[in-house]
């Protein structure tokens, strides 16, 4: 048993030390065992997760700076087991990407999603709420990926323009004409296009200007400095610069101060997202926020 165990222990190292990166190492210890199994075991649920019903959605408020009116949210994933209770999006979407699984999670999170701002469309007061979701690289290279999003929409008779993708920059470095060519077809739907967190990943000039983006989306590691540090400040400035001699529409999120607001607000950027505005919330909280004529004042 004690040449397993040592090969066991050695092989949960080497696969740590791989998700830090090339050329490192790791010692074993026994709390990475403990990680292991419990990693082992949430992925064995995430199989069942979504027959069970256990993952829901919360909706975080967009902002528009301009009017000062909810225009709409992000959709949030989330997932509520038995055992383990609150499970963070960082452990589970990961294990859901190299299994496979996030691709009927993904539909799960459209059909949802639609259903409901299809519900807040109802109401004429909302009738251009849109929602913004996260398309995940297994789902963007996905069969059919442009019909079974179309064919979302026509389920639930919504406009093209009532959905935001948000696109990860990474996603963009793979095969370009063909990511190129489903980002074209979506245009052709009037689905807005978003590239999510841009500043933390690969993406040049060339590669927003090749691309039919609609918005660029502020990594919240960039807003949450401002005011502090320098540097920082002036890396958004000119992210905010270069978005708009591109014409493209920005969302700045991370929003967590009157501060950051004004900063933002000050430079133009059209829409914001974060705790200041509103915390993420389940449907009917976030139908009960939008209708609160005062919720800004409320805010501070």
């Amino acid at each position: 048993d004690v040449p397993f165990k040592l090969l066991k222990n050695a092989d949960t190292a080497m696969y740590r030390s791989k998700r830090k990166g090339r050329n490192t190492y790791q010692m074993f210890t026994p709390e990475m065992g403990d990680k292991l199994m419990q990693r082992v075991e949430i992925d064995k649920k995430l199989r069942h997760a979504l027959n069970n019903g256990d993952f829901y959605l919360k909706y975080q408020a967009l902002l528009d700076t301009r009017t000062k009116q909810v225009v709409g949210a992000e959709a949030l994933l989330r997932w509520q087991d038995e055992d383990f209770g609150e499970i963070p999006p960082e452990v589970f979407i990961p294990l859901a990407e190299e299994s496979g699984l996030i691709v009927d999670i993904g539909d799960w999170v459209l059909n949802t999603a639609l259903t409901d701002v299809k519900g807040w469309r109802s109401d004429e007061a909302y009738r251009d709420y849109y929602i913004a979701i996260n398309l995940s690289s297994r789902q963007f290279r996905g069969k059919d990926i442009v019909k079974k999003i179309s064919g979302f929409l026509e389920q639930h008779e919504l406009p093209g323009s009532s959905l935001e993708l948000e696109i990860t920059e990474r996603l963009l470095m793979k095969d370009v004409p063909h990511v190129a060519g489903i980002l074209d077809q979506f245009k052709q739907m009037d689905v807005r296009l978003s590239i999510d967190d841009f500043g933390t990943g690969y993406s040049s000039l060339s590669y927003l200007r090749r691309f039919p983006f609609d918005v660029l989306k502020i990594d919240k590691a960039f807003i949450s400095d401002i005011g502090g540090e320098r540097n920082d400040t002036a890396l958004c400035d000119a992210i905010i610069s270069m978005a708009h001699s591109l014409k493209l529409d920005i969302i700045g999120e991370g929003v967590e101060t009157r501060e950051q607001f004004e900063f933002l607000e000050q430079r133009g950027v059209e829409t914001l997202q974060g705790f200041y505005i509103s915390k993420p919330m389940v449907n009917e909280e976030f139908l009960a926020f939008i209708k609160n004529p005062d919720w800004l004042t409320a805010a501070d």
